[in-house]
């Protein structure tokens, strides 16, 4: 496997144009498709962060969208969303610790809003799971389901 960096890529118009963008990366289906699409507008107005993993030749393998929300009128870090191109999808790198794309970037995600809380408070991290099948996935890093409501948290 190519070696990994993991940049930080700020919203512009190029690289963010939702139809740009969309070209950077293989798809399970076109729902994930205008789900990309959806975040890359949230990039462009500033709405969202997105946190771009590459590899070689700056190939994107996987990102993460982050926005600032609150979560039970406390302020929380939203992964927005949270994506591996299909061919890497399940892949551990050792470059990444022995880990796959989407460990990589939720760990991130986690530590992003654990150094925040070190200058401004930050009471969770919350996540909506685009499917059912991956709330055993947030699970296992200790995010917990809201009552009666789609989303998920983790307490910083």
């Amino acid at each position: 496997m190519p070696k990994l960096d993991f940049k930080l890529v700020n919203p512009s118009k190029g690289f963010l144009h939702p139809g740009t963008f969309l070209k950077k990366f293989d798809y399970t289906d076109d729902n994930e498709r205008q789900y990309v699409r959806q975040v890359a507008k949230l990039a462009q107005s500033h709405q969202a962060r997105i946190h771009l993993l590459a590899g070689a030749a700056n190939v994107p393998h996987g990102f993460l969208a982050l926005s600032v929300s609150r979560l039970q009128d406390q302020p929380c870090i939203v992964i927005d969303y949270l994506f591996t191109s299909k061919p890497y999808r399940g892949l551990k790198f050792q470059e990444l610790g022995d880990t796959k794309i989407s460990e990589y970037l939720v760990d991130f995600a986690i530590k992003t809003a654990t150094e925040i809380d070190g200058k401004v408070p930050i009471r969770y991290v919350a996540l909506a799971p685009a499917h059912d099948n991956l709330i055993p996935f947030y699970e296992k890093w200790g995010f917990k389901s809201l009552d009666k409501t789609e989303w998920m948290y983790l307490r910083i």
